[in-house]
């Protein structure tokens, strides 16, 4: 029998703390990861994917694409802002807010694989280690077939972490 552990797989609140940032000393709530739909989640991720695409390109074509995004992102970032103050804003200063964001949306994914390996009873460091990883849905024979759960998570992690660290 399984001796119960002294820490929770997954610690939940359904308190939501917004993170706030200031512009001209005026507070700005954010919106918290936690409190997005699935959906929400998903189109800050593509709106990463494509931002990530635009850097590489050249042209004014994605320059006004890139610029219009990032206006995007950042506008659906904060909950509330009058236009006057977000037009004040430069673009580097929307990227910054999206960025930030987007280090929160991460940090709450890392949690969620966290929570997937203790409940799994591995670590990454055992994973990395055999080559594969351990307690994957799926069959391990079907490790980076297309249709392999593995395969779609890894997809997942390599985008994010190709959109934060450009690497």
């Amino acid at each position: 029998m399984a001796k119960p552990t002294a820490e929770p797989l997954l610690d939940l609140d359904t308190l939501i703390k917004r993170p706030f940032i200031v512009i001209d000393g005026k507070r700005f709530d954010t919106f918290s990861p936690d409190e997005l739909s699935v959906i929400q989640n998903h189109r800050f991720i593509r709106w990463g994917e494509r931002i990530r695409e635009l850097h590489q390109q050249s042209g004014k074509k994605a320059e006004d694409e890139l610029d219009a995004l990032v206006d995007t992102a950042a506008r659906a970032v904060l909950v509330e802002i009058d236009d006057e103050t977000f037009s004040k804003l430069s673009g580097k200063q929307r990227l910054a807010i999206t960025e930030v964001f987007t280090a929160r949306l991460l940090r709450s994914a890392m949690d969620v694989a966290g929570a997937m390996h203790r409940a799994a009873g591995t670590t990454p460091q055992m994973e990395q280690a055999l080559g594969h990883p351990m307690g994957a849905i799926g069959a391990s024979s079907s490790l980076g077939l297309p249709g392999s759960t593995h395969a779609a998570r890894a997809s997942f992690w390599r985008k994010l972490r190709l959109w934060w660290f450009g690497a």
